[in-house]
């Protein structure tokens, strides 16, 4: 921590650290759905603890938006976000290039509130993940699939048609 830490980094760094200790566990399923956000983007951006994270996914329950770009998670990890955070409106895996398409749908089946997901540079991403998209995510209003190669234009009619109906009603 940098000797111009704020009085919040120092704070989301305290949480943080409570998570390493298993005896001083701070509750933060009440804190403000703003102050979860900037948690777990803290988080993101400081440890490489997937663990950590996986635990307060489990209680972040008012979290709508994660990005993960460029961070290079586990499958697994990717799996736990669909487990513990259906909620999500926003979902950024912008680089996550390990993560296999049936990763991607199975996060796609849980998060079904998802509004805007950011898949560019995924090599992975192909025409099941646009099935899925079609069949659970009817409220995508931004999709983002650049240089996602397996992604055929036959993979983005189911999309494109399930987009449009929901707007006609």
């Amino acid at each position: 921590m940098g000797k111009n830490a704020s009085l919040l980094e120092l704070c989301l760094a305290f949480i943080c650290n409570s998570f390493s200790n298993s005896d001083n566990k701070i509750d933060i399923s009440s804190l403000s759905s703003e102050l979860q956000q900037k948690l777990v983007d803290y988080m993101i951006k400081t440890e490489d603890d997937c663990e950590k994270l996986i635990t307060i996914l489990k209680v972040a329950k008012k979290l709508r938006a994660l990005d993960l770009s460029n961070c290079y998670p586990s499958s697994s990890l990717i799996v736990k976000v669909g487990d513990f955070c259906p909620s999500l409106r926003e979902l950024n895996l912008q680089n996550c290039r390990g993560v296999e398409s049936k990763t991607i749908c199975t996060v796609i089946e849980k998060c079904t509130l998802l509004e805007t997901l950011i898949l560019n540079d995924i090599w992975n991403v192909d025409d099941d993940c646009m099935k899925a998209i079609a069949q659970f995510c009817s409220k995508i209003t931004v999709l983002s699939l650049q240089r996602c190669r397996r992604v055929t234009s036959e993979g983005l009619i189911p999309v494109s048609y399930t987009h449009l109906r929901a707007h006609e009603t």
